[in-house]
């Protein structure tokens, strides 16, 4: 009799193990960003409508890292300004090429893991922008500020800013 009380005790004991096992991975929190930055803007429509092709990566660049706070400051208020070839070439260091038939603009962007990921921007139909910076990373990372010079044909009627993490 004492065996099978020992093992119900333990069988309890593994049962409630398991419980707090399962209710900590439904608590846990799995996002990929510990906080996150007011520059973010998800597309409202679903990512099935963005199945034509990014942008070349020669229209677009991030702005250099020391001017990134000019950069900022820039966007103050606003998810995107339209550039001189001047000021196009001075934020990026001179490394967004001239495309004939486009404009520089300045515009919002985010990311987590700088070093492991990239950039894809979309001139989706009908004037708007998307820019989603995809990433490699193994837990969650604060969001960080990251503006980018594109070029484009007219002025973006809206600004759609993304990021996400894989493992």
């Amino acid at each position: 009799m004492s065996c099978k009380k020992a093992l119900g005790r333990s069988m309890k004991a593994a049962l409630g193990i398991l419980l707090t096992c399962i209710l900590a991975g439904c608590i846990m929190d799995h996002r990929a960003a510990s906080s996150v930055d007011s520059w973010i803007n998800p597309l409202p429509r679903s990512s099935e409508e963005i199945s034509q092709t990014p942008l070349a990566r020669k229209r677009f660049c991030p702005v250099s890292e020391s001017k990134e706070s000019e950069a900022e400051s820039r966007l103050a208020g606003q998810a995107f300004v339209q550039l001189t070839e001047p000021e196009a070439a001075m934020l990026t260091d001179d490394g967004l090429p001239q495309v004939s038939g486009t404009k520089p603009f300045l515009v919002r962007g985010v990311y987590l893991n700088w070093g492991t990921g990239r950039y894809a921007v979309y001139a989706l139909p009908g004037g708007d922008v998307y820019l989603f910076h995809g990433c490699l990373g193994r837990h969650a990372v604060p969001m960080k500020r990251r503006a980018l010079v594109l070029r484009l044909e007219r002025a973006p009627l809206n600004v759609y800013v993304d990021c996400g993490m894989a493992e």
